[in-house]
């Protein structure tokens, strides 16, 4: 299946679905069960209709097909497709749907095997703790012996802990990444061990035009080095739209160290030649360069000046979604008990006031399309908390599985 689909292929999924499109318009999809062998095979409307499966195929009216099929039972009708069942000579069961006294839809599975279940499909009761986030005005950022008001993270200027070496780079650009925050979590966000008490994020500049390098030797590739020098708890990652961005997660040790220098490529052969990020000139130029180039933007301010935000903190309350993970569809939510915020039930409850709160680890998400598959231990943030670009959106983070989403 995976051959005949080639680039066409989407998936499978965490449930074991995958498809075949033409651009969003799905053709074919199967199932796989727990064990990866087949379950299931769909064909849909644009499926072609001179391909005859079980002596049905796409287009033919219900008469057609019960003179066919006789076997055809009606099985129910949701939303005006009536739904029809047989069984193939195989011992396969064969659903057909119909739209219109028209066959718009077949699935041909296997009885009795055992499907794959998303991961997060429950509430997790161990979770019991959500917590509210925001930036405090810019200050000088100490190199080392931070005192209390740094004590929960910051967002923009550098990060600690870490080498020049262990900095992450771009696949994409070969430059380094830029240091968006670096967050000190709470006890029960620690997803990746106790020891590890604060996650560094770094992202592709989402506002820098940045040339994209060329593919050589491969003492000759800057990312390379990203690979042989990794930091040991390093989680590279992309968002939809394939922008890199990589997570540290840090020790206490770390977490209290000096801050690292970012590394300087502008000698490496792919890059020679080429501007540096913007960031990255202001960080090494100061203000001269903001004066040069005439940039207002708060980001390149904290680079250029060597200050940073620090991170307030404070536990929220009365949210009931803390330990629920969120999904697209009432049906996935009832699982866990998931309340929309602007549901029926979540406008009942006041949930849309967490809206004045964009940045928080856990409890009531509210993005800004679809809700992302994740685990209820992510960090949900706006663009204006680190520099970011969303198109007037919000990111999440989800600190446990290590993916990151935006949608504007």
């Amino acid at each position: 299946m995976r051959d005949a689909m080639g680039t066409l292929w989407n998936g499978p999924d965490d449930e074991g679905r995958a498809g075949h499109f033409d651009g969003e318009i799905p053709i074919c999809g199967l199932r796989m069960s727990a064990e990866s062998q087949l379950q299931a095979v769909s064909f849909y409307r644009a499926f072609p209709a001179d391909m005859v499966i079980e002596g049905l195929h796409i287009g033919m009216t219900l008469t057609e097909a019960k003179r066919a099929r006789p076997k055809l039972c009606e099985t129910g009708e949701t939303r005006g497709v009536v739904e029809f069942r047989d069984e193939t000579t195989a011992g396969e069961l064969l659903d057909a749907r119909f739209a219109d006294g028209l066959l718009i839809g077949l699935c041909l599975s296997q009885p009795g095997m055992v499907l794959p279940e998303r991961p997060w499909k429950n509430a997790d009761p161990r979770l019991r703790e959500a917590y509210n986030v925001w930036p405090e005005d810019a200050q000088p950022l100490p190199e080392r012996e931070r005192d209390a008001r740094w004590a929960k993270g910051w967002c923009l200027g550098r990060p600690p802990g870490i080498t020049t070496a262990q900095w992450p780079l771009s696949p994409c650009y070969g430059h380094p990444l830029r240091h968006a925050f670096t967050l000190y979590l709470p006890e029960a966000y620690r997803t990746q061990g106790p020891e590890r008490v604060a996650i560094s994020l770094f992202v592709d500049d989402q506002v820098d035009e940045l040339e994209e390098i060329c593919s050589g030797e491969d003492d000759e590739q800057p990312w390379m080095r990203d690979l042989y020098q990794r930091h040991p708890r390093s989680f590279p990652m992309q968002d939809g739209l394939q922008g890199h961005c990589c997570g540290i997660w840090l020790t206490q040790a770390e977490f209290d160290g000096p801050l690292a220098a970012s590394p300087d490529l502008a000698d490496y052969p792919l890059l020679r030649g080429l501007p540096q990020p913007l960031w990255q000139r202001a960080e090494s130029g100061g203000s001269d360069l903001l004066d040069t180039l005439g940039e207002s933007d708060e980001s390149l301010r904290c680079y250029a000046h060597g200050t940073a935000h620090p991170i307030g903190v404070a536990e929220r309350e009365d949210d009931p979604n803390i330990g629920r993970p969120a999904r697209e569809w009432d049906h996935e939510n009832e699982h866990s008990g998931y309340i929309v915020a602007f549901s029926e039930e979540g406008e009942a409850l006041d949930l849309p006031r967490f809206e004045q709160w964009p940045h928080h680890l856990g409890g009531t998400m509210i993005p800004v399309q679809g809700y992302p598959d994740f685990s209820p231990y992510y960090f949900e943030f706006g663009e204006e908390f680190a520099g970011f670009n969303f198109g007037g959106g919000v990111g999440q983070l989800d600190l446990l599985q290590m993916k990151l989403d935006w949608a504007c």
